[in-house]
């Protein structure tokens, strides 16, 4: 891994409230989410069965799709930023919380639409979860030591394949992704 010199590490630091932002506002989508399906309907079987399908759809489709497609492809802007990543891995890079919160916002009005009130939140949290699963899962890769950790090591063991070959293993939250699309 590549290290950052002081001066790059303060630049990076500047960057801190977009990088730490989405930690603070996806909970904040989970329990309003959890709050309209606790006060106006019920959680059941679907509405977990939804949370459970919104977050692998998270991994599945977005995680992945978006780093493979937006991150590794043609928008110069947002392939640069990502290639920072790649070359100076602890560097604090991401996008805005507003660029979450447009996009929360945008599923809510489709699932909403799509799949009513108790079962569109139940989608939108999980995918809320499953934006939070990996943006935890990819600081801990960059910024814990991962000796102690079976699972923390595997994650980064899977994480590193993609830092060396660019080209494969998109998926960092949900590996198990990335099995199934060299597949095809």
């Amino acid at each position: 891994m590549n290290n950052l010199n002081s001066e790059q590490m303060e630049v990076s630091k500047q960057d801190l409230f977009n990088y730490y932002g989405d930690f603070f506002l996806l909970p904040l989508v989970w329990f309003a989410d959890a709050f309209y399906i606790y006060e106006y309907s019920q959680f059941d079987f679907f509405v977990f069965l939804s949370f459970f399908i919104g977050f692998l759809v998270y991994g599945g489709v977005l995680e992945y799709g978006f780093h493979r497609f937006i991150y590794h492809g043609r928008l110069k802007s947002i392939k640069r930023m990502h290639l920072i990543h790649h070359k100076f891995p602890q560097a604090y890079v991401s996008s805005p919380p507003y660029v979450t919160a447009i996009l929360l916002f945008i599923f809510h009005l489709i699932f909403l639409y799509l799949l009513g009130y108790q079962l569109g939140c139940a989608f939108v949290g999980g995918i809320a979860f499953g934006y939070f699963w990996y943006i935890t899962i990819h600081h801990m890769i960059h910024h814990v030591d991962s000796d102690r950790s079976v699972i923390l090591n595997h994650y980064k063991k899977e994480h590193q394949i993609h830092h060396e070959h660019a080209k494969q293993n998109y998926c960092v939250s949900q590996p198990f992704w990335n099995s199934l699309y060299r597949l095809f």
